[in-house]
């Protein structure tokens, strides 16, 4: 097994089809950060939390982009503690500005955001049940 196959998400963690995709970003709930934003929309409570990473062109060539995607996938992965616990689809949008963000500037900010998005389910739990 190739080194890199030991560093790739397992497919629990990772939404992927385009139609869950579409639905977290039209119906999910926005947190905006520092060159990103975060989309969230439950999913069935036995799931996982699962994330999707788009990166959009104006970001620059196939290269940089996929820089950005593994920082993020990194950086989502050092931040594990702070996901919710389960049941949510995750959707992280990459603005062009986000490829000028230092390493400890995406990590710090993908933490506040988190730790955002952990107090606000909470409550969102707290009032419906």
């Amino acid at each position: 097994m190739s080194p890199a196959a030991n560093c790739r998400w397992p497919r629990a963690v990772r939404l992927s089809r385009n139609e869950d995709i579409r639905r977290t970003i039209r119906r999910g709930r926005c947190f905006p950060g520092d060159g990103f934003r975060f989309f969230f929309w439950p999913q069935p409570p036995s799931c996982s939390v699962r994330f999707a990473i788009s990166v959009r062109k104006k970001v620059g060539n196939a290269c940089k982009r996929n820089r950005e995607r593994r920082q993020f996938r990194e950086a989502l992965r050092i931040s594990r503690r702070l996901w919710p616990r389960q049941g949510w689809g995750v959707v992280v949008i990459d603005r062009p500005s986000a490829s000028f963000l230092t390493w400890s500037k995406r990590q710090e900010t993908i933490g506040k955001l988190l730790a955002q998005v952990a107090r606000t389910l909470a409550n969102q739990t707290k009032r419906i049940g």
